[in-house]
């Protein structure tokens, strides 16, 4: 025991001198601290455990902030985010970091991995609820959380949104009034959601997104996936719902199953007012153009998706400049020129029409055509 004790004392001391001149290790110290506690009531189990999320912390810190050093200085506007996402880290402020990630992003730099939500938290008031068990993404306005509910010892995963300003609220109303009426085997399973005590949507585990598996994959797994989107949009649009932003990130797999996560920027068919918003490497030209968006938008976006999947690139690359300018008006090359897969075209090219008129004016449409390639 005393042996055993000796160790629990060298690794607090460790942890203690790592964290000093840190920029913030909130949830290391948070730990740490309980490690202490479990140590004073003799509890060195507890203790033990305590100090390994602890360790795990730091070292998640540590290696973002070596990512952020590593980032090319390139010019003065990419130092001085630099500088403010070092700030807002020591702040504790990571929404706002992950803000400027982006920006970064946006003028060409990128940042290695983007980890920040490795550091993120499920908020304590809903500790009573779930077991929070990791961050496992980020988008524009919300972290996922990989959870165990207490009730039953489920496994889920639970949205929260990290900002609280008029445009979040509106998005978060629209995905929960859009979402909740979806229920298919290829879109993700709203389980529960609330305001109160804070914000958030409870929904299907899954195993990882489109984004993670590498590209070009092969046709026939391809032809799959895409068929499964396709037939979850096929419930959604029968019921006037427009996803509007499709891209790997928001197609999610599960026991290889892909399902349609989301819906924030979706929109109702006939109703004026929903909110705008895009990707830019996926975006329709309507959605550049500011016109108007319908199930035709979310058919150019699997185009997009089924281009990538085959050629293992985008149709349109470059800044933000250069792919807005080619979605707008260039001729993206066939995906046969780029891959030694061939008999996709007619469908990936049609999906790609810059018309809305001039593409596939359903799913059913597309997947019709896609099955008599797959049967030729």
């Amino acid at each position: 025991m005393a042996s055993s004790l000796d160790e629990v004392e060298k690794r607090i001391r460790r942890l203690e001198r790592l964290m000093v001149g840190g920029y913030g290790f909130s949830s290391a110290k948070s730990f740490l601290k309980k490690a202490k506690e479990c140590l004073i009531k003799d509890d060195v189990e507890g203790c033990l455990s305590m100090l390994k999320k602890a360790e795990e912390s730091v070292e998640r810190e540590k290696k973002i902030l070596s990512q952020l050093e590593n980032l090319p200085a390139s010019d003065r506007r990419s130092m001085e985010i630099r500088q403010k996402i070092l700030s807002l880290i020591k702040e504790g402020d990571l929404g706002s970091a992950e803000d400027l990630v982006e920006e970064l992003r946006q003028i060409g730099i990128r940042f290695p991995e983007r980890r920040l939500v490795l550091m993120v938290k499920l908020p304590p008031e809903l500790s009573a609820r779930y077991e929070d068990e990791g961050c496992i993404g980020g988008g524009g306005f919300a972290y996922v959380f990989r959870a165990r509910r207490r009730s039953d010892g489920m496994h889920v995963a639970v949205k929260v949104p990290f900002r609280l300003d008029e445009f979040s609220g509106k998005m978060f109303i629209n995905e929960l009034a859009n979402w909740t009426n979806l229920v298919h085997k290829n879109i993700v399973r709203v389980y529960d959601y609330n305001i109160f005590p804070v914000p958030y949507i409870e929904m299907e585990l899954c195993d990882c997104s489109l984004a993670d598996i590498k590209k070009p994959v092969d046709p026939d797994h391809a032809v799959s996936l895409i068929s499964g989107i396709a037939d979850g949009l096929i419930h959604a649009h029968s019921r006037g719902i427009f996803h509007r932003d499709l891209k790997p990130h928001n197609i999610l797999l599960k026991d290889n199953v892909p399902k349609i996560s989301d819906w924030g920027l979706s929109k109702v068919a006939g109703k004026s007012g929903s909110l705008s918003g895009f990707t830019v490497e996926y975006a329709a030209p309507e959605q550049i153009l500011g016109e108007r968006t319908d199930n035709r938008t979310d058919i150019w976006q699997l185009g997009v998706i089924f281009y990538e999947l085959i050629t293992g690139e985008l149709p349109f690359k470059g800044d933000y400049e250069e792919i807005r300018r080619g979605i707008i008006g260039s001729q993206p090359p066939p995906p046969s020129k780029l891959s030694v897969v061939k008999g996709f075209d007619k469908v990936v090219m049609k999906c790609l029409e810059k018309d809305p008129e001039r593409r596939y004016q359903s799913v059913e449409d597309m997947k019709r055509d896609l099955a008599e390639i797959m049967r030729s």
